[in-house]
């Protein structure tokens, strides 16, 4: 699990205007956790496009 966050934090800081950049993490992991990762990354756009329409 903290590998995980590790990557999410690390992606997020390199690819701060992407957050759902093709590299995040998936080819690390394969198939049995493409469900996780996926979901983790629409949590981070949802949140992402929260932000920007509070700000708007």
């Amino acid at each position: 699990m903290y590998d995980i966050y590790y990557r999410f934090i690390r992606t997020s800081i390199f690819e701060w205007k992407n957050m759902i950049h093709n590299k995040f993490f998936t080819q690390y992991y394969g198939k049995p956790f493409q469900k996780v990762c996926d979901g983790i990354v629409q949590a981070a756009a949802n949140s992402r496009q929260e932000r920007l329409e509070k700000q708007s």
